[in-house]
């Protein structure tokens, strides 16, 4: 919620100083009033020891007090009283960009959960089920790294898959993986590799074998 409330700064300096009005509003009356409530959604019912939760929530509010005293002197006074602030919140400084609490990463992340939850909800809605239980499942870390190959020869309009298989195929844990789905499948299928016929990636052409040795899988000519 700081790294939000920090970058909120940050967009509504830039706005006022080029006096785009319009999106100082919007940040700090929309997008952080948007930001307060899912903080107050991820942390829950408000428990016995909420110091936490009212100090972060008291930067909050100061903050949003100092932005709108240039719009909403009125509105924006009444809020630094109620904070407890001593004097006038047109004489206090304007909110500036702290590095320190700079965490872009933990913005993404909370942007994840956030959409995923969303489109969770969109999905129960439509659907009209009462699941019990909801599983979400990741993708394995090597699965990321593929993907994100692929993101980059985008990026740069390469589009030779060959390379592009060649370097999927250079990481191990992508090629191990692969070695363990090849075994499972050979037991719970009777697959058999063929190693005549197995690429040099490790491809292989299946072979059904069949489970009773007096048959051949193969049905014969008529004659």
């Amino acid at each position: 919620m700081l790294s939000r409330l920090n970058s909120a700064a940050q967009t509504a300096t830039t706005a006022m100083e080029k006096l785009r009005v319009r999106e100082v509003i919007n940040t700090v009356l929309y997008q952080i009033e948007n930001d307060t409530a899912w903080y107050q959604r991820r942390l829950g019912p408000r428990k016995k020891s909420h110091e936490g939760r009212d100090r972060v929530l008291k930067q909050v509010f100061d903050f949003k007090a100092r932005m709108i005293a240039p719009l909403a002197p009125h509105v924006a006074e009444e809020m630094w009283a109620s904070l407890g602030n001593k004097g006038m919140v047109a004489k206090a400084d304007w909110p500036e960009f702290d590095e320190s609490l700079h965490d872009s990463a933990a913005e993404a992340a909370e942007s994840i959960i956030r959409q995923t939850l969303d489109d969770t909800a969109e999905i129960l809605r439509a659907t009209g089920l009462t699941p019990k239980r909801i599983t979400y499942y990741s993708a394995a870390p090597w699965k990321w790294r593929i993907y994100q190959k692929a993101l980059d020869m985008a990026v740069k309009s390469q589009t030779d898959q060959g390379n592009f298989i060649r370097d999927v195929m250079s990481d191990d844990q992508a090629s191990n993986s692969d070695e363990r789905r090849t075994a499972q499948v050979e037991s719970r299928t009777g697959i058999e590799r063929d190693e005549d016929t197995r690429g040099r990636h490790g491809l292989f052409q299946p072979r059904i074998q069949s489970r009773d040795p007096g048959r051949t899988g193969r049905r014969k000519k008529s004659e």
